[in-house]
């Protein structure tokens, strides 16, 4: 049933979100010296830290982007963001963890997006340690996130990321959907359109 489906959909993003901080946890465990961390919190100019998390929803076809910002400050100049997203098959309430699986073939959709960015993006990023084609396949397998909405596909990078400055805020490279849409596969297409 929709109810089912819906209820496992959560639960997958639930483990999602909570993956990377026990892994954190677990490898922190014995390395970190909280009373210091604690003392350093209660020291700085602020006080304490501040933490903040937001959701949003964009629609593109059939599928639901649900993206899961949080922000973190702990004093300095200024905080950290970051942006996780995940597509989300409205029709069978399935969430899509990999390009591949809207992809026509493996690693197609992957490297014709990479491809594309270079080309077009050249100007503004091409001076960069971090511009290449294998730097852009890892970010669209994980290391950034990707999305689909108003028509475009989106892939997004933290601050810093491929040199930008804090002040320039997430890099967002897109490509027009149109332009996506012969690279997919018909699930993709039927899921996107």
């Amino acid at each position: 049933t929709t109810k089912e489906n819906l209820d496992e959909l959560n639960e997958q993003l639930r483990q999602i979100m909570i993956a990377p901080i026990r892994e954190q946890e677990a490898s922190n465990a014995e390395n970190v010296d909280y009373d210091a961390a604690e003392k350093a919190v209660q020291e700085s100019p602020l006080g304490n830290e501040t933490t903040s998390v937001s959701y949003e929803t964009a629609f593109q076809g059939n599928a639901r982007t649900l993206f899961i910002q949080s922000f973190w400050y702990g004093g300095g100049a200024h905080g950290s963001n970051g942006l996780s997203a995940y597509l989300i098959d409205d029709t069978q309430m399935k969430l899509i963890r990999q390009l591949d699986e809207i992809s026509a073939a493996p690693g197609e959709f992957v490297s014709f997006a990479a491809d594309y960015f270079l080309e077009h993006y050249a100007d503004k990023y091409a001076g960069q340690d971090d511009w290449n084609k294998d730097y852009l396949i890892k970010g669209m397998n994980g290391d950034a996130a990707w999305y689909f909405a108003n028509d475009r596909f989106c892939l997004e990078f933290c601050e810093y990321a491929l040199g930008a400055c804090y002040a320039e805020g997430r890099p967002c490279l897109e490509i027009p959907l149109a332009e996506c849409l012969p690279h997919l596969s018909d699930y993709g297409k039927q899921l996107l359109q």
